[in-house]
């Protein structure tokens, strides 16, 4: 038996900080973590953190299924609202704000 000792997180916003955190911290040791986080799109973000975020080769394809199949539910985006990728980075810390992020929808680009 392993006994695991998981995160837990107050929301799916503090999560959503702690993981960015962790991607830049590493990324100097995983240079695919470098391209994902200047990705254009969700899924070159998907494919470039599934390079060495886990070790079944398959992830990069799940997580896009996955990805795929759901993000009709998160559209249409009412207008008005602010994009996607001013919503992701109000929730960075201050000092990645000025990373140009941009996040995928089922068509592509936002």
């Amino acid at each position: 038996t392993v006994v695991a000792h998981w995160a837990r997180f107050a929301d799916q916003a503090a999560c959503f900080r702690a993981r960015m955190a962790l991607l830049h911290r590493l990324q100097q040791n995983y240079p695919a973590y470098t391209r994902a986080l200047s990705a254009a799109t969700g899924e070159i973000f998907i494919e470039e953190v599934s390079r060495a975020w886990s070790t079944d080769p398959q992830r990069a394809a799940k997580v896009l299924a996955i990805h795929r199949q759901h993000c009709s539910s998160f559209l249409p985006i009412p207008v008005g609202s602010p994009s996607l990728a001013l919503v992701a980075q109000s929730l960075m810390p201050k000092s990645n704000r000025k990373r140009n992020l941009a996040i995928s929808a089922c068509n592509g680009r936002i």
